[in-house]
Order: C-alpha cells, then structure tokens, then sequence
C-alpha cells in the first residue's frame, strides 16, 4: 500500500530539518585535555539523497491523490 502525501511530507520534512542541522557543523573536535576527539554529525551526501528521493515521492502521492492514481483498471460484472 502506498504512503499517503501527508505521511511522506512528515518525513521529507524531518530529512530537510536534518540536512539543516548537519550543514551547519558537520564535523567537529574536541580537546578532552587527554585526547582529540572527532565527532561527524551525519553523512551530507546520503541526507542530499534522502531528501530527493522523498521529494520524488511526495510528488508523485500529490500527483495520484490529485489525478486519481492515473492507474487504469477494469471490473467485470454479470448480467442475470
């Protein structure tokens, strides 16, 4: 069953918040006083990715919910 525009747009924007919150500051050190540490938020090209392929989806439920799902379909009845 396919995901409504509703649940995909929760998601889309989640991945969008996300992005956001990576890209301004991926990637960081700290200086524990024994040690550098190295902290990476998040991978930026798989959230670009994510957030494509949810914005192709989302299109596509508005476009079925709009348009009917463009889905062709016959039923057969009986005549007594």
């Amino acid at each position: 069953m396919a995901r409504s525009s509703a649940d995909i747009k929760i998601d889309l924007d989640a991945a969008v918040d996300a992005r956001r919150k990576a890209m301004s500051g991926q990637e960081y050190s700290i200086d524990t006083g024994q040690g550098r540490q190295s902290v990476r938020r998040a991978d930026l090209n798989q959230l670009n990715a994510t957030v494509n392929m949810l914005q192709a989806e989302y299109e596509a439920a508005l476009d079925d919910e709009q348009n009917g799902g463009g889905i062709m379909s016959v039923s057969f009845s009986r005549k007594p």
